[in-house]
């Protein structure tokens, strides 16, 4: 692709694919000759691939004429093959990689899943993993950051990388109430699920139900992030967030730079109070926090516990409060309150129809 005059090329995920980009440079010029550069790929990296396909990738569909059988892939008509002697020099190092990833860092009484619409087991320790390490008050994460879930039994920190394959950082944010509440907002508007908190009590709206939006930044329309889900915000103390109160956040960084539609809160929180990876890598805490914990999600100490939970899901919107009117409280210590009439009579004053001089 060119992006503003600029070649840009991505393979895609898994390592599957590559691409090549052949560039002409003018030295006398200084910069790159546009119509000589040339972008080629994708280009399959696996060892067999789909003949109809040129990929390895089973999960798209496959063609009307069937995927083909498997196939050695060609680049400029030569076949692809593994290098021995490349193999050979990297070999201790396939070795030393295969040995970490075997390594067992905890264990898991039962599985440890990431739920979007529900709070999720893996997001709760993940959230209190990174708050934890940056020692704030509250912790929030992203659900799409989270990518497999844990099996029963041991883990091992292969399935540690397969979870977090993504090397973020932990970032803390000093906020006010009111700051936090419209992180929160965004975060939990449902676009990409509910995301996970840590230090926090969130009442939400169900990801189900009609849920109202507004324009929020002003420009002019109501993007996905704009729904407000988000219902009521306590600490696990049970005290609501004061708007004017001040507060630690620990989140990633990605997050921190605009990820999954929280650019414009986060761009509300001025700079001085941002400290950009503050506490290292994510996945780091979380192997900490897993060796501390020894056995998670255990029906002793579940990390969704039903007794305590972080996410109180409602299917609609409370109703508003009634305001009921409260009565006055009469003069004279609550006794019965006498007319105009009454006081005259009682006073002997003449009745307020009949004149003074007793003429009529």
């Amino acid at each position: 692709h060119w992006i503003a005059g600029v070649p840009v090329i991505q393979a895609g995920t898994r390592n599957v694919n590559l691409n090549a980009m052949y560039l002409t440079y003018d030295l006398e010029q200084k910069k790159l000759v546009a119509d000589r550069t040339r972008i080629e790929g994708p280009i399959p990296l696996c060892s067999r691939v789909f003949a109809h396909q040129n990929d390895c990738d089973g999960d798209r569909p496959a063609p009307k004429e069937g995927r083909g059988a498997l196939v050695t892939p060609h680049f400029h008509g030569r076949a692809l093959e593994p290098d021995a002697s490349t193999q050979a020099l990297l070999q201790s190092t396939f070795d030393e990689v295969a040995a970490a990833k075997r390594r067992v860092i905890g264990q898991a009484a039962r599985p440890v899943d990431n739920p979007r619409e529900r709070e999720s087991e893996m997001g709760n320790l993940v959230a209190e993993a990174i708050r934890i390490k940056a020692g704030t008050d509250f912790g929030l994460v992203n659900p799409g950051g989270l990518r497999a879930p844990f099996e029963q039994g041991p883990v091992t920190y292969e399935a540690l990388f397969r979870t977090l394959p993504f090397d973020n950082s932990i970032s803390v944010l000093e906020v006010t109430g009111k700051e936090l509440k419209q992180i929160l907002r965004a975060a939990e508007s449902g676009s990409k699920g509910f995301f996970p908190v840590s230090g926090l009590v969130l009442k939400v709206l169900d990801l189900h139900s009609p849920a109202k939006a507004e324009d929020v930044n002003g420009d002019g329309k109501k993007d996905l992030w704009e729904v407000d889900r988000l219902i009521e915000v306590r600490t696990l103390a049970g005290e609501l967030i004061d708007d004017k109160k001040s507060y630690r956040l620990a989140t990633l960084d990605f997050l921190v730079m605009g990820g999954d539609g929280l650019g414009w809160p986060m761009g509300q929180v001025p700079q001085s109070r941002i400290s950009m990876n503050a506490a290292g890598l994510v996945r780091d805490a979380v192997e900490a926090h897993i060796s501390r914990l020894g056995v998670m999600n255990s029906t002793s100490q579940p990390l969704v516990d039903p007794a305590k939970p972080r996410l109180i899901i409602l299917k609609a919107y409370p109703a508003p409060a009634k305001h009921h009117a409260v009565p006055k409280k009469r003069r004279g210590g609550g006794g019965r309150s006498l007319t105009r009439r009454q006081i005259r009579q009682a006073s002997g004053a003449a009745p307020a129809s009949t004149p003074r001089n007793g003429k009529g």
